[in-house]
């Protein structure tokens, strides 16, 4: 959010954060040939473009806490960088649908991997109606997002970690 301390400071490493991602997920993606890691790989980029781009179109003022910018918000009287915020649906897109992919991928293994992404699955299973309520009632909704946020963030590390042992096992392999 502009105005708040630290914002141009995580606005930027929001964006540089994401782009690196997508980066490293674009270059890493010929070495998963199965359609749930192609199609994972790409609601990921989809993650992090709409990331980014949080990090260029910053929110305005934040409407779960400010009644006069929720009421502005509601009315359409905020700015077309505050609308752009809301790219937000694609990054829980993007990153449900890597959840999606990566559950399905492992869900007939029983390694470590496989489990968190099974837990994160259930997760998510309880947590959108959650915060679909959040929403509706406008209360709780900033909490609600960090325990997303979370999760998202155990996926993103455990998805690096996969593709680093898989990485370990080609070289080994001599691939």
């Amino acid at each position: 959010m502009t105005g708040q301390p630290f914002a141009t400071s995580m606005q930027h490493s929001d964006l540089s954060i994401r782009v690196l991602w997508c980066c490293g997920r674009v270059l890493d993606f010929g070495h998963d040939e199965r359609a749930e890691g192609v199609a994972g790989m790409t609601a990921m980029v989809v993650f992090s473009l709409a990331g980014a781009l949080g990090g260029v179109f910053p929110e305005i003022c934040s409407d779960g806490a400010n009644a006069l910018c929720r009421s502005r918000e509601l009315r359409f009287q905020l700015p077309a960088q505050h609308t752009a915020y809301h790219r937000r649906i694609l990054e829980f897109g993007g990153i449900t649908l890597a959840l999606y992919y990566a559950w399905r991928r492992t869900r007939n293994s029983t390694t470590f991997t496989a489990r968190i992404y099974k837990g994160l699955a259930r997760s998510a299973i309880v947590g959108y109606p959650i915060l679909g309520v959040a929403y509706l009632v406008n209360r709780l909704g900033s909490i609600a997002e960090a325990f997303f946020f979370l999760g998202f963030t155990v996926l993103v590390l455990t998805q690096l970690q996969e593709r680093t042992d898989g990485l370990v096992a080609r070289r080994a392999e001599g691939r």
